[in-house]
This record gives structure tokens, C-alpha cells and sequence, in this order.
């Protein structure tokens, strides 16, 4: 077979010339059938019908059918004076050509996969006309482990070949979940620190791998955000958060202080503001226990009662955070053992002066002082006294009159005339207006 360069420099028909000076016969030809292609080529078979005239003999046939480019007709009429050569050839290429190659312009993202759009260059060959250019395609989805991608060449005579190529495309990153390790340690905060996992699907090229679990602890928030992701074979990323509220210090009162006023206590604070709740125990408690929850709320003062005159307190007041975080504050009280009047108050006649009793106290010694004169001493059996408005101490009539007085209790064993006592049981003082 003659090659495509060969075949191009061929005419459509070649026909010899007359005998110098003779007429002669001529010989033409009519096109009856083939389909037409690019650069003068024909991409079927072609059929020619002949035409003699003027000749007495010739062997050029009436019909002639060039099923290749290799066909040729050679023939010749005379009219017995001049004879005419005559020769017919097509260049017909009816084969397509033959992709041979496809290659993406680039190497896969990851794994084999491809995860953004790629261009694919197709090549080919023709042994007949020969390629006059191969087509190229860019594939940019849907994602497809087997994604076809289709291109063609064209050879010079018009005649068009395919095939299809595979890629394995996925431009979809993996959906992401985030998950605490754990569940809150009180009301949705955390207040230790946390663990969070990562985890993922892909319903395309496959997990390649996930952030390795992460631990938050710290800075306290409300909005502690814990962010990780996956990636998928062929390179894609997605990523997932989570957010909790975290907290890990403890709510401090300020400006604790008790106040102790006849038989109760009056505690006072000032809490911060994420203060959930404060609870204050009491030591001893109350009914013979050991200690009690005496107050559970969130003022910022409470007063405790009927407590024992003489005896010592401890109070522990604890303050909460919604996260359970907790910080603890205690203080002392001491109930004086005179303990009504309160210290410092106002009394007039009639006012009862209470203080502890004693155990195996038969009588009590109360003196009362003015300034630095005593003006009354009595002996009661019971531990309590109402102030008279009048009275005679060391043969002087005596009135309580305004000012400012002290008084002191001693508990007494015995018959009184032995005037056996014991230590001072406390003092005190109170005002008369």
C-alpha cells in the first residue's frame, strides 16, 4: 500500500494526450457513487462511470468501482489514427483512525483519585491519510471510581475515532463528626479536662485518616470549640467542631464575716457573679449532731439562731459554680455566756439580763458597774435578771440612770454563805438612754 504522502500528490484522473495533431478520441468519466472527506480524500468506495466518444476501439470499461486508494484504471481508445492513454485513481481512506492513547494532564491527587478537575489528551494514528488532530476533555464530576472520559482523533480525510478512558474522581470531602469523651461534669459544663475523637465517612474514595484525639483544658468558656477533621484517599479534607462550656475555677466569696448579736449569728459575703449557690454548714450542728447544713441558697447573708450562749462555732460556707466547681470559707463564732443584752444595746427598767447557765451552779453573782463604781450586786439562783429601775447597794439608793454600764456574772456552789465560786463566767455591756 502506497503511503499517505504517496497518495496525496495522486490526481482524481490522469488522462494521456492526443496523437500530435489528431483529434483522436476522448475519454471522461462521471462520479456515480463515494462519500467526500476532508483534503480531497474520499472515506468510501467511489464509483466511476466512463465515457468514450470519437473512438473505434477502446478497453476502457463503462463502469469502475475504487475500493482503495491502491485502485487504479489504465486504459486506451484509438480511432484507428490517434489513441488515447487514459488513467483514473482516488485517494479513499474509509478506516478510522485509532486512538491509541489517553493521558491526564497531571497525576492523581491522592491514592490513585483524583479530587479537582483534570484535562485528558488523547492521541492516536491513521496508516492511511494520516492524523490530522486528536481532541482533549476535562472531567470535573460527578464523583465515580470508574468516571468515563470520552475524546477522539480525526485523520486527514475526516474519518473520526473513539475510545473511552476511566479515572477514579472524587472532589467530595468526607463528612466529620466530633465526639466528647465524655458527658459534662454538671449542668452541660465541663470542669475537667476533656477528650474529643474524631470520626468519618466517605462514601467515595474512602477514610484515609482522622486528626488523632484532642484533650481541651483550657481557657474557661462558654464557647470552648475543639475542631478536627478527616481526609479522604483522594485528598479531600472535611473537618467538624465541637462546643461546650467549660469551667474549672471555683467561684471565691469575698468579705466573709460574722457578727454575733445575743444568741444568733449573722454571717455576710459577697459572692462573684457565676456564683450557682452557697451552702454554709454549721459545727457542731443542731439537735446533738456533729455538723448540719444550716443555709443552701444564693443571698449573700444569713442568720443563725437559738444558739447555745457560751459555746464556740465554725461555719463553712461553700460556694458552687453551675460547672460544680467549689471553693470553701470558714469562720468562728463565739456566743458570749452573757449574752442578752447583746453587747453595746440599749436597755431601760424592766430589760432581762440572761446569761449561761452552769452546770452544778447552786447561784450566780451579778455585779454592775457604772463608770468605776459598783452599784449593785445580787445573787439569783436562775441565770437571768430583770433590771430594776430602783434599788439600795451599800446603804445608797442607786437608779438606773442613763449611761453606760458593765456587768459580770460568777457562778456560785453551795450554800451562798460559803461563797464558793467559780471563774468569771464572761462580762459585758449595755447602754441606757
Amino acid at each position: 500500500m502506497r503511503t499517505a504522502a504517496l497518495l496525496a500528490t495522486l490526481a482524481l484522473a490522469l488522462v494521456a494526450a492526443r496523437t500530435a495533431g489528431a483529434a483522436g478520441p476522448v475519454v471522461s468519466y462521471t462520479i456515480t457513487s463515494g462519500t467526500t472527506g476532508d483534503n480531497g480524500w474520499y472515506r468510501s468506495a467511489v464509483t466511476a462511470q466512463l465515457a468514450v466518444q470519437g473512438a473505434t476501439d477502446s478497453d476502457c470499461p463503462l463502469v469502475k468501482t475504487f475500493k482503495s486508494s491502491a485502485d487504479a484504471l489504465s486504459c486506451s481508445a484509438t480511432d484507428g489514427t490517434s489513441t488515447v492513454q487514459f488513467h483514473l485513481q482516488f485517494k479513499i481512506d474509509t478506516d478510522a483512525p485509532t486512538v491509541t492513547s489517553a493521558t491526564p494532564d497531571r497525576a492523581p491527587d491522592g491514592g490513585g483519585w483524583y479530587s479537582h478537575p483534570v484535562t485528558v489528551a488523547f492521541a492516536g494514528t491513521d496508516p492511511t491519510s494520516g492524523i490530522a488532530g486528536c481532541t482533549s476533555a476535562t472531567y470535573s464530576g460527578p464523583d465515580s471510581g470508574s468516571a468515563s472520559v470520552a475524546g477522539s482523533c480525526r485523520d486527514n480525510a475526516g474519518n473520526v475515532g473513539t475510545t473511552t478512558t476511566t479515572i477514579r474522581y472524587d472532589a467530595t470531602p468526607p463528612a466529620v463528626t466530633a465526639t466528647p469523651s465524655r458527658k459534662a461534669d454538671a449542668n452541660g459544663w465541663y470542669s475537667h479536662a476533656v477528650g474529643v475523637s474524631f470520626a468519618g465517612t466517605d462514601a467515595g474514595s474512602g477514610i484515609g485518616s482522622c486528626t488523632a484525639p484532642l484533650s481541651y483544658s483550657g481557657p474557661d468558656t462558654a464557647q470552648a470549640t475543639v475542631t478536627g477533621g478527616c481526609v479522604d484517599a483522594a485528598g479531600n479534607r472535611g473537618t467538624a467542631s465541637v462546643t461546650f462550656r467549660y469551667d474549672t475555677t471555683a467561684p471565691k466569696l469575698a468579705n466573709v464575716a460574722v457578727a454575733v448579736a445575743s444568741r444568733s449569728a449573722t454571717l455576710t459575703w459577697r459572692e462573684p457573679a457565676d456564683t450557682a449557690s452557697v451552702t454554709i454548714t454549721r459545727r457542731p450542728g443542731r439537735n446533738g449532731r456533729r455538723a448540719s447544713v444550716v443555709y443552701r441558697g444564693r443571698a449573700s447573708r444569713f442568720t443563725d439562731t437559738e444558739l447555745q450562749p457560751g459555746a464556740a462555732y465554725r461555719y463553712e460556707l461553700a460556694s458552687r459554680d453551675a460547672a460544680g466547681n467549689a471553693q470553701a470559707v470558714a469562720v468562728a463564732a463565739r456566743v458570749p455566756a452573757l449574752y442578752l443584752p447583746a453587747p453595746g444595746a440599749r436597755v431601760h427598767a424592766g430589760a432581762v439580763l440572761a446569761w449561761a447557765p452552769v452546770r452544778g451552779a447552786s447561784y450566780y453573782n451579778l455585779q454592775l458597774f457604772r463608770g468605776t463604781h459598783k452599784i449593785l450586786s445580787v445573787w439569783p439562783r436562775r441565770p437571768r435578771l430583770r433590771l430594776p429601775l430602783a434599788w439600795t447597794y451599800g446603804g445608797a439608793a442607786q437608779r438606773l440612770a442613763p449611761g453606760r454600764y458593765r456587768w459580770f456574772v460568777w457562778p456560785g456552789r453551795g450554800p451562798l454563805k460559803a461563797g464558793r465560786y467559780g471563774s468569771l463566767l464572761g462580762g459585758s455591756v449595755f447602754v441606757v438612754r
